[in-house]
C-alpha cells in the first residue's frame, strides 16, 4: 500500500491531468521501490519532496535521495535493479522501454553518492548514467559507481562498460576492473572495490523508514 502523503500527492497529480491542455505532461511510471534503509525521498515533477516506501511508484524525471546510513533498491520496468547507498541523491531523467521495437532509452543523472546498477531488458545502447566527472554506457552488465569528495570510483562486477570522463579521456572497463578518476587522473586497476555498504550484502528482509538498528551503512 502507498503511503498516505505520496498517494494524496499521486491522486493530486491524475486530477491535474484531466485539465484541458494538460495530456501528455503527467510524470511516467517507469519502477518501483522494492526496499528501503532509514530514510529516502523523491521529488515527482510537480509535487513535494515526500517520503518513499517499498511498493511506491517512482517516475520519469523525479529525484531520489537517501539520508546518511539509507539506501535504496528500485526495479525499473524492463526489470533493471539500481541500489542507491548512504547520502546519495540522483535524478531518474528518461526512461522509454519499448520492447524490442527499437525505441528503448534510460538516461540516469547521479549527483553524488553511490549505486549499483544491474541491467534489465532494456536496449543496452539506449543507457546512459551522468555522473560529476563521467558518463557511462552499458554492454550487459553489473557495476558500482562512488562519487563522492571530488573522485568518481567505478568497478564492474560483471559485463563491461565504456566510460568518458570530464577531461576527455575514455576508458572501457570488463568485469574486475575498476578505474579511479580524481584531480584530472586517471587509473584503471584490475581490481574490483567494493564500498563497505549495502552493495556487498544482500537485502535479506524488507526494511521500512523507520530504522532497524541493524548493519551501519557508512559513508565512503
Amino acid at each position: 500500500m502507498f503511503h498516505v502523503k505520496r498517494l494524496c500527492s499521486l491522486l493530486f497529480m491524475a486530477a491535474v491531468m484531466t485539465l484541458p491542455g494538460a495530456a501528455g505532461q503527467a510524470a511516467e511510471h517507469i519502477g518501483k521501490v522494492d526496499k528501503v534503509r532509514v530514510y529516502a525521498y523523491g521529488t515527482a515533477p510537480g509535487l513535494s519532496r515526500t517520503p518513499l516506501y517499498p511498493r511506491d511508484p517512482l517516475f520519469q524525471n523525479e529525484v531520489v535521495e537517501t539520508v546518511r546510513d539509507g539506501a535504496l533498491l528500485a526495479t525499473f520496468n524492463d526489470g533493471s535493479q539500481l541500489t542507491i547507498g548512504s547520502s546519495t541523491k540522483m535524478k531518474l531523467d528518461r526512461f522509454v522501454y519499448a520492447k524490442g521495437q527499437g525505441k528503448d532509452a534510460m538516461v540516469l543523472t547521479m549527483v553524488r553518492g553511490a549505486l549499483r546498477f544491474v541491467t534489465g531488458k532494456i536496449d543496452k545502447p539506449a543507457f546512459v548514467l551522468k555522473t560529476p566527472q563521467a558518463t557511462i554506457g552499458i554492454r550487459g552488465t553489473d557495476f558500482i559507481v562512488q562519487a563522492r569528495n571530488g573522485g568518481t570510483v567505478i568497478s564492474v562486477l560483471e559485463g563491461s562498460i565504456f566510460v568518458t570522463f570530464s577531461d576527455g579521456s575514455t576508458a572501457t572497463l570488463n568485469a574486475g576492473q575498476t578505474a579511479r578518476f580524481g584531480n584530472r587522473n586517471l587509473q584503471i586497476l584490475d581490481i574490483v572495490i567494493k564500498p563497505d555498504d549495502l552493495f556487498i550484502r544482500r537485502w535479506d528482509q524488507e526494511y521500512d523508514t523507520r530504522g532497524d538498528g541493524g548493519d551501519n551503512f557508512s559513508n565512503y
